[in-house]
């Protein structure tokens, strides 16, 4: 029997390479880290996860594995276009007999700009397909093609890893292991390409969804998964009301104030590209310590953008000053967080004018605003 030697992970990557080392003999009758299979030595990974241990499957060969975190992973649209680096959307153009993908369409409503993506949700790669030329994107021999029809996810040719970057995205070919860029080369021009190893300029892809229309309804709180975070106590200027004779004093107070609240409706797990939705969803706010909705938001909105508004209040309080006293009223309030998981309806109108609805459960709200509204007073002799 072999032993392999544990390689250690860092929790500070979030992509981890493990390797195999070659094994070592060992004296023990039994190993949980390898199996003898005739004469041909099989490896297993094993990796600890929250105390529990997960073996991957056998490994034929030693070479290295990739440890992917999909925990901050999100999935592109359904239906996007891809703008280069030269302002141009991505269509389905027949050149030389193929189907190539070119840069070339300044309208995102052309019907050849249109791909759909399908995502897998097990390692995070997804496959393209070209709405118009009905076939997926394929490398061959470094140009994409949009000309296969293999349904499966087992061709590395045909599959691709989203590299998210905050205002665009690379595309690396699992083929070849490079990333896609505009590429004019053996008569072809502004053509797509898996040619680089790094995201370049013409490597950097915009990402538009080929929507012109979204409507975001039927929005039902997950009020029991509600999280409170980041209470804060809040005071303001104290009123003094004195009364200087003998006999005892009624006198009503107003604290003028600004109170400032927060919103955002956004998605954990599916991107949302620059469409403006028509949005019908409540509000959830904190009250007493505890969660609940309050009036109904309905109109245009950016999805995933923060909506702070100030408001300007008063608050009035009915003090009884004694005789021969100053009383000071302070009032304090409690700022606090909240997040509460949502699902929705979303209903669509496609660039090609077809109508599509879904059904998501990935929303989240995020709100800030005051509750539990407070005057305390303190009285001292004059």
């Amino acid at each position: 029997m072999h032993a392999f030697e544990p390689v250690p992970l860092t929790d500070g990557d979030n992509n981890l390479s493990i390797r195999f080392f070659r094994p070592q003999q060992t004296t023990s009758s039994e190993s949980d880290m390898t199996k003898e299979k005739g004469t041909t030595e099989e490896a297993y990974l094993h990796l600890g996860t929250g105390g529990h241990e997960k073996a991957v499957d056998q490994v034929k060969s030693l070479h290295d594995f990739s440890a992917i975190d999909l925990s901050k992973q999100l999935v592109l649209p359904k239906y996007v276009a891809f703008k280069g680096d030269n302002d141009m959307y991505l269509r389905a153009r027949i050149i030389q007999k193929r189907n190539y993908l070119e840069f070339s369409s300044s309208d995102i409503a052309d019907s050849t700009v249109v791909n759909t993506i399908f995502p897998n949700y097990a390692n995070g790669n997804v496959r393209i397909k070209s709405n118009h030329f009905n076939g997926f994107w394929r490398l061959s021999p470094n140009w994409i093609w949009a000309d296969s029809a293999d349904s499966s996810s087992r061709d590395r040719d045909t599959l691709f890893r989203v590299v998210m970057l905050p205002d665009y995205i690379g595309l690396q070919n699992l083929g070849n292991s490079r990333y896609c860029k505009r590429l004019t080369a053996d008569r072809k021009t502004s053509c797509l390409n898996a040619a680089v190893d790094t995201i370049t300029l013409e490597a950097r892809l915009r990402v538009e969804e080929a929507v012109l229309s979204r409507e975001i309804y039927g929005v039902e709180f997950k009020l029991s998964e509600a999280r409170i975070y980041d209470e804060k106590p809040l005071t303001y200027p104290s009123m003094t009301s004195t009364n200087d004779t003998n006999e005892l004093h009624a006198k009503t107070l107003t604290l003028k104030y600004e109170e400032t609240q927060a919103k955002t409706w956004s998605s954990t797990v599916s991107l949302k590209i620059g469409v403006t939705a028509k949005l019908r969803a409540g509000i959830p706010v904190i009250a007493e310590g505890k969660v609940e909705v309050s009036t109904e938001f309905n109109s245009e909105y950016e999805w995933g953008s923060s909506i702070q508004t100030t408001a300007s209040k008063e608050a009035s309080y009915q003090a009884v000053v004694p005789p021969m006293t100053k009383v000071t009223i302070r009032a304090a309030v409690t700022q606090g967080s909240v997040d509460v998981p949502f699902s929705y309806t979303q209903r669509d109108i496609l660039t090609t004018g077809e109508v599509v609805t879904y059904k998501m459960d990935d929303g989240l709200f995020t709100g800030m605003n005051n509750y539990n509204f407070q005057f305390e007073t303190t009285q001292e002799p004059i």
